[in-house]
């Protein structure tokens, strides 16, 4: 049996952090007890690895974390980098049964390769499994991926990020000559930026990216992280941008940013933001992005571009689609379970709103027939993959995106996360000097 002892951040409903005494108990084969302040915590079946955490990222989601429906308080962080077998890793947020090697047939999610979704799972560092601002975590076993030598274990950071900016690309891929926007670009905008750009290449498509800001300062990293063009908007920008482009991908992380994505945008917005914030007429948006669902106005064909790839066809559009009246009712089914055995909404389905409301949000689907796309995060493969073959990529994230912080000053690096109007990613360092 393995045990040990450290204190942490722990984050607070009140957004604060408060300094913890926790102890990790057990092995990957009886499972773990944990401790709070000498008092038990959680207990963790087989499938969790006790590994040494070396970097850990700040996200928009651990900024907003006290207004999302996870309990409090926590050791929040997910954006991990950890030493395992000798060598420095990334791991996977979702401790789902594949996840856990465990045999994962008897969950539809799981089955139908939706582990993500598990409804089962602990989500590292977000729901009850505690995260990386500690000096160690509880990482399930096949979440765990080895770093080639390629990727500085410091950059590495941006892995997690970079698979959920390549996952809204799975869901939302681009076609030959569209117009592409993405709004707010800053730590996942930029991401999403490179990602775009990788995608038209493999693809050989050809498709215009634009980065759409606010801030002057930012537009030569946009254009460094593959934007072809920069648009500076104002909070309304009128009429005149009405409609500009195929597909916006908000990652603003405001609620004001997704009524300007839905004016800018010809035929479908991707939201990616987890805010927990109401939005023009909806309550419970954040479940929309966290279960991948979209909300849609009536589509003829089940091949229309509208619909997410993971709906496209016949079958897949009847099985997994529910059709509401009014926003409040979207806001219902958000609020439910989800059922992966297709008997009520399920992961990655969608609502279809037939309504007559006037909030932006509404009047956009009804009027103007936009389509509402949602993903969160992605599978770590791809994005490694990535960064280890785009060297440019890599030498920017290292020089010009990402700011190391010692642990210890976790309280001051929010205050600035939340305040910085610069695209800098800051990463929390563990050991020696933090």
């Amino acid at each position: 049996m393995k045990s040990v002892t450290f204190d942490a951040p722990e984050y607070q409903q009140d957004g604060r952090f408060v300094v913890t005494r926790y102890q990790y108990s057990g092995s990957e084969q009886s499972g773990w007890q944990i401790l709070r302040e000498h008092q038990p915590w959680l207990m963790l079946g087989p499938g969790y690895r006790l590994l040494p955490v070396h970097y850990c990222g700040i996200c928009a989601t651990d900024l907003a974390r006290h207004r999302l429906p996870f309990a409090l308080p926590q050791i929040t962080g997910h954006e991990i980098v950890v030493e395992a077998d000798g060598q420095m890793a990334v791991v996977e947020i979702n401790a789902s049964h594949l996840a856990l090697g465990q045999d994962g047939s008897g969950c539809p999610c799981c089955a139908q390769g939706w582990s993500s979704h598990c409804p089962q799972r602990l989500t590292l560092g977000i729901d009850r499994l505690p995260g990386g601002f500690a000096p160690y975590i509880l990482a399930p076993q096949r979440a765990i991926h080895l770093l080639p030598a390629a990727i500085d274990p410091v950059v590495a950071t941006a892995i997690e990020p970079l698979a959920a900016a390549l996952r809204a690309l799975h869901f939302t891929p681009p076609h030959e000559g569209d117009q592409i926007a993405v709004l707010g670009p800053r730590r996942l905008g930029m991401l999403l930026l490179a990602a775009l750009s990788d995608y038209r290449q493999r693809h050989d498509l050809d498709f215009s990216i634009t980065a759409l800001l606010r801030r002057p300062q930012l537009a030569s990293m946009c254009v460094a992280f593959g934007a072809d063009q920069v648009r500076f908007v104002a909070q309304r920008d009128g009429d005149d941008a009405a409609g500009q482009y195929d597909i916006v991908f908000d990652t603003t992380g405001s609620p004001q940013g997704l009524i300007t994505a839905l004016q800018y945008a010809r035929r479908i917005v991707h939201v990616k933001s987890t805010h927990g914030l109401p939005v023009s007429g909806m309550s419970k948006l954040d479940q929309l992005v966290v279960n991948e669902l979209a909300l849609l106005p009536p589509l003829d064909a089940a091949d229309d571009p509208r619909w997410p790839l993971t709906l496209r066809g016949t079958r897949a559009v009847r099985s997994r689609s529910i059709e509401v009246a009014t926003l409040d009712q979207a806001d219902h089914w958000l609020a439910g379970p989800l059922r992966c055995d297709g008997m009520a909404l399920h992961p990655g389905g969608a609502l279809i709103y037939s309504g007559q409301e006037r909030q932006e949000l509404a009047a956009a689907i009804k009027q103007r027939g936009i389509a509402l796309h949602s993903s969160r995060c992605g599978e770590f493969a791809p994005a490694i993959h990535l960064l280890a073959r785009h060297c440019h990529l890599h030498q920017l994230l290292a020089e010009e995106w990402i700011s190391q912080i010692p642990i210890g000053q976790i309280h001051d690096a929010f205050v600035r996360a939340r305040g910085d109007n610069a695209a800098i990613k800051l990463v929390m360092r563990h050991g020696d000097g933090a």
